[in-house]
């Protein structure tokens, strides 16, 4: 499934680029309408869990034939191998990658230890506060996803670097009003 969530991801990120929302959101209709009528046929079937989970993979590499199919009608693929660019992109994403992962160990090792010394119950208190404040934070990661595409056009766009800094400095008012 790693494969085909990996391409359906990355078809996202085609439509993203060209603001074609729509299509990146018709796809996850269509994915999770395909996985529904897969998991109602496999436990027709009584396929049990190992039918669920082949019905995400199965919908999942149906979204990705879609993001395909769609995201050839946007932009055009060059079918290339260049070294010189996988060296770039896994080099410019070590530092992302190596955050990544010390936040989950990081995030992970407090409940670990925790629950070691106090129990389920001493970490099912010390959780809530963190949950609630994840749900806070969605508010402006939503809002981060949704601008994201437009401040990356402003930036490619040379000439216009005011539009950038003006709609970047908007996007930063909104969030620092929500957050006080």
């Amino acid at each position: 499934v790693l494969v085909a969530l990996s391409l359906k991801t990355s078809f996202g990120a085609v439509f993203q680029t060209h603001l074609r929302f729509d299509l990146n959101s018709l796809i996850e209709v269509l994915s999770s309408l395909l996985f529904a009528t897969f998991v109602v046929i496999s436990l027709f079937w009584g396929a049990g869990l190992s039918g669920i989970m082949a019905s995400w993979v199965l919908a999942t590499f149906g979204a990705s034939v879609l993001g395909f199919y769609f995201s050839r009608r946007i932009t055009k693929f060059i079918w290339t191998l260049d070294r010189k660019i996988l060296k770039r992109i896994f080099v410019e994403s070590l530092p992302a990658g190596a955050l990544f992962i010390f936040f989950t160990v990081y995030n992970r090792a407090d409940t670990l230890i925790l629950q070691f010394f106090w129990g389920a119950d001493a970490v099912a208190l010390y959780g809530l506060p963190y949950k609630i404040h994840d749900q806070l934070v969605l508010g402006a990661a939503f809002l981060m996803s949704s601008t994201f595409p437009m401040l990356t056009k402003r930036y490619a766009e040379i000439g216009n670097r005011g539009a950038l800094i003006n709609q970047y400095q908007k996007t930063f008012d909104l969030i620092l009003g929500s957050a006080l």
